[in-house]
C-alpha cells in the first residue's frame, strides 16, 4: 500500500517500530479533496496529522496571495498539531489537483503510544527539544536592541511566527 511506505516517511516517525507503523497506518481517515479545496487554514485549531498518499498541495502564510512551498506525494503537514507542541495551524494548506489524504488525529496518536512505551518516550523527547529550540529563539530576540522595550508577549508571538515555517 502506497501509504504504508508514506507514514514511514514522516520526519517524525521515520524511526518507529513497524508494528507502530502499522498501527497508526489503520488508525488514518481516508479522504478526498477536489482542486482548490482547503485542508487547513492558518491560526485554526488542528490535532491531526497529515500525509499527502497522491496529489499536489500549495501551503499559503500569513495571509499572502503567492504560495511559500508546495506539497507532492509523500509529503506530510501536522507534525506540531498530532504531537501537542501546537494546536493553532501555522499554514493554509489548498489542493492544486485532486488530493487523496491520510489524517491521523492526536487521539489516535496517543492510544498507539500507550501501547508501544518506547515510541512515546522517543516522541516526547522530540517535544522537550522543539520546547528548548522556542526558549533559546525567544530569548535571542529578546536580547536584540531593537526589540528592547516590546512587551514580552509580542516577542513570544514573533519567535513563534518565525519558527513555525511550513
Amino acid at each position: 500500500a502506497p501509504f504504508a511506505n508514506n507514514i514511514a516517511n514522516v520526519p517524525i516517525l521515520r524511526d518507529c517500530d513497524a508494528d507502530f507503523l502499522t498501527k497508526l497506518r489503520l488508525s488514518t481517515t481516508h479522504r478526498v479533496y477536489l482542486p482548490q479545496e482547503l485542508v487547513v487554514h492558518e491560526h485554526d485549531t488542528g490535532d491531526e496529522l497529515y500525509v499527502l498518499a497522491r496529489g499536489v498541495c500549495s501551503v499559503y502564510r500569513s495571509g499572502r496571495s503567492e504560495r511559500v512551498g508546495v506539497l507532492v506525494e509523500g509529503s506530510s503537514f501536522g507534525e506540531l498539531a498530532v504531537l501537542g507542541i501546537t494546536t493553532k495551524r501555522t499554514a493554509t494548506v489548498i489542493c492544486d489537483t485532486v488530493c487523496d489524504v491520510r489524517a491521523l488525529p492526536r487521539s489516535a496518536l496517543l492510544m498507539a503510544l500507550a501501547q508501544f512505551p518506547q515510541e512515546a518516550a522517543r516522541l516526547d523527547q522530540m517535544v522537550v527539544v522543539h520546547g528548548y529550540s522556542r526558549r533559546l529563539a525567544r530569548d535571542e530576540l529578546g536580547r536584540l536592541d531593537m526589540l528592547k522595550g516590546f512587551s514580552e508577549d509580542f516577542i513570544k508571538m514573533l519567535s513563534d511566527e518565525f519558527y513555525e515555517q511550513p
